[in-house]
């Protein structure tokens, strides 16, 4: 990695203002903790970035009715120590607390981290797992999209030029049930995995990490997974987390894991 390159820098003091920015070629940017290295690796480029920190809007962490809501501008600590978030989505609160290391939770934020779709993403994983939607703003309007609609593969989403994302919307209290599960041998996970259930759209398994797109799975019973065969269906990629059969065997492995932890929490619960 090489120094960043300089480029102007602007703090927006409201949501507005930086959109405005950004519809005349600004770069959004609240932790940096995934542009700035990005960008010294020569990936970005920016000649203006426009700061999101100061804009409270993009730092909401409220109930309305049945969804959650959480600003963008949120870091992950601040979502794992919310007593919202560990009252209505707690496998979210667990998720949020073990990611990176400190300084990352501290720092980043959950709308930086899905804008960039960082395949290895822990928050990504457990928000697809838990039916979640994402809103987003331009200049020109707004959008609301599921996360399954708008994660659409490794550093790729359907985020438009000039748009933000502002919130993350989960269902409020309506899947306690879950697990999610990883193997991590530095700060991101070799396989991450997560199994939820929803009252209304029963269990969803998703896999992330191991190859360069989720993989989703809606199943009525945890006994339907078949962790082999599903592990074996996965493109893994081959990287410095390991040969593609060796990420197959520890997605069969994690799988299986998460599994285990949501029959053995049903039994409890009898």
């Amino acid at each position: 990695m090489t120094a960043v390159p300089a480029f102007d820098y602007e703090l927006a003091e409201s949501l507005d203002a930086a959109l405005l920015a950004m519809s005349q070629g600004a770069l959004p940017m609240h932790g940096g903790t995934e542009l700035l290295p990005a960008m010294g690796l020569g990936l970005f480029a920016p000649e203006r970035v426009v700061s999101l920190r100061a804009i409270d809007d993009l730092r909401r962490c409220v109930r309305d009715g049945d969804d959650l809501i959480l600003g963008a501008g949120l870091t992950h600590h601040e979502v794992a120590t919310s007593d919202l978030v560990v009252a209505g989505a707690p496998l979210l609160a667990e998720v949020t607390s073990g990611i990176g290391n400190i300084r990352v939770r501290c720092t980043g934020t959950i709308g930086g981290n899905l804008a960039f779709a960082e395949p290895r993403s822990d928050l990504a994983t457990v928000l697809l797992a838990l039916h979640a939607r994402v809103r987003l703003r331009s200049a020109e309007g707004s959008r609301e999209l599921s996360m399954v609609e708008f994660m659409l593969g490794a550093y790729e989403n359907d985020l438009r030029e000039g748009e933000l994302i502002v919130e993350v919307v989960v269902p409020y209290g309506a899947m306690q049930r879950g697990a999610y599960r990883k193997i991590v041998f530095s700060e991101r996970p070799v396989v991450g995995v997560a199994l939820t259930r929803s009252v209304d759209r029963g269990w969803r398994l998703v896999v992330g990490a191991v190859g360069l797109e989720w993989v989703t799975h809606d199943v009525t019973d945890p006994s339907e997974i078949d962790p082999a065969a599903i592990a074996e269906s996965i493109e893994s990629t081959h990287d410095l987390g390991g040969s593609e059969a060796y990420k197959q065997h520890l997605t069969s492995v994690v799988i299986g894991r998460c599994r285990r932890a949501v029959v053995t929490d049903q039994e409890q619960a009898r």
